[in-house]
């Protein structure tokens, strides 16, 4: 039962041990005082009251964060949901009857136990493992499992987007993914090696103008971080026509795209563009997902470049 809807059942619970051991009855009066010292036990009935002092009982109360208008960050939401069912319950869905579960490496623990509660339909869960764009809010299929034992959970393990040639390439940052490349061939992806920043932004433009005079209709020019889209697309876009996609933007065409690792997932491009393939820029664990996320979007052509020694996961 639900912690704020416990206080009736447990004031119940005291006045009939009292009469069953003691032959007392509880009066009106006396059990209305029982049920407000009991509710006074409790420090409050305000989730966000409570969910903010979760973080004081961590002993880290710098990492609850508001912002705007009192606006919970999106890391927050469902822990918040999670406590507030704990809390006060929750209505079940009974209109859905299948729950399909997509990219399933990028739901949190806290978010599958959400999902959970709410439904009780049967379900299928289903994704890349290897796509993980975040380590600290992804999991993985023997979680996943245990939450859901009774729900079809599968990881795809076939590569149907890239050429046999790209997939490969691929699998070497990644070395720990078991992907099956289909056998549709193509080029090898390119490694360009620059002397400076301003050569690789020129030789990011031959690529951009080869794009152009070719039969492809998209290209993804793909960066580790938001305010290196940001800074590339203004290099570029007065001489080329292209989009930037961000984390405002409501929708995009084909032609050229600039973005992230981040919200290039579950997209697709005929050709990509990785700049800033650096060992500085691609070092971590999670940089090596971001760059294996970048390389996995394009279907026929990949080109890398970089200025200085070239990433660690770009080495054979």
């Amino acid at each position: 039962m639900p912690l704020l809807k416990r206080f009736n059942e447990v004031v119940k619970e005291i006045v009939e041990s009292i009469y069953r051991y003691y032959k007392i009855e509880i009066q009106y009066k006396d059990r209305t005082d029982l049920h407000t010292t009991i509710r006074k036990m409790f420090p409050s009935y305000n989730p966000r009251v409570l969910y903010k002092g979760f973080y004081q009982w961590l002993g880290r109360p710098d990492l609850f964060k508001l912002r705007k208008g009192s606006t919970y960050e999106w890391s927050d939401v469902y822990a918040l949901l999670y406590l507030k069912m704990k809390l006060e319950g929750i209505k079940q869905n009974q209109i859905v009857k299948h729950l399909v579960i997509d990219e399933m490496q990028d739901y949190s623990v806290v978010q599958y136990q959400v999902l959970s509660r709410i439904y009780s339909c049967k379900k299928t869960i289903l994704g890349d493992i290897n796509q993980s764009v975040n380590p600290f809010s992804s999991s993985n299929l023997n979680t996943i499992e245990k939450i859901f034992p009774s729900a079809t959970s599968m990881t795809m393990l076939k590569s149907y987007r890239s050429t046999f040639e790209i997939t490969q390439f691929t699998k070497r940052i990644s070395q720990n993914v078991n992907v099956e490349a289909l056998a549709r061939h193509g080029e090898e992806p390119l490694i360009i090696a620059c002397k400076n920043k301003d050569t690789e932004l020129e030789e990011i433009k031959k690529l951009i103008a080869a794009f152009n005079m070719s039969k492809f209709k998209s290209l993804g020019i793909i960066t580790k971080t938001q305010k290196q889209a940001d800074s590339l697309f203004q290099s570029l876009c007065m001489l080329f026509q292209i989009n930037l996609l961000n984390a405002v933007s409501v929708d995009f065409g084909s032609g050229i795209v600039i973005t992230t690792s981040h919200l290039a997932k579950g997209l697709e491009f005929d050709q990509v563009i990785v700049p800033y393939c650096t060992n500085k820029n691609y070092l971590s664990t999670t940089d090596m997902q971001m760059l294996y996320v970048a390389c996995t979007r394009t279907m026929h052509k990949l080109y890398l470049t970089h200025t200085g020694n070239p990433s660690k996961f770009v080495l054979e």
